[in-house]
């Protein structure tokens, strides 16, 4: 049987899983997953997630941080989208 613990986790982790199988469906694909909230702060859930996704997982320490990092990263998409397209 799971602890109180474990059961508060498991739907956390599996709604994880889900939303990332929806945004990204093919290894050419890209997306963000926005997790605020702090059972994700930990290893033990982070453990959890889809083995590919892990090392793909970064903490900011407020949420301007993380926007700035989502604009860079979507932009640098965008440009090599573009230049892909018009090669």
């Amino acid at each position: 049987m799971h602890n109180t613990s474990e059961q508060a986790n498991a739907c956390p982790r599996r709604a994880v899983n889900q939303a990332v199988g929806r945004v990204i469906r093919h290894q050419h694909d890209y997306g963000a997953i926005i997790l605020c909230d702090d059972r994700f702060l930990g290893d033990g859930v982070r453990n959890h997630i889809s083995l590919w996704l892990r090392d793909r997982v970064e903490l900011y320490p407020n949420f301007g941080a993380a926007t700035g990092s989502l604009t860079t990263f979507f932009k640098a998409r965008s440009i090599c989208g573009l230049l892909t397209a018009a090669s």
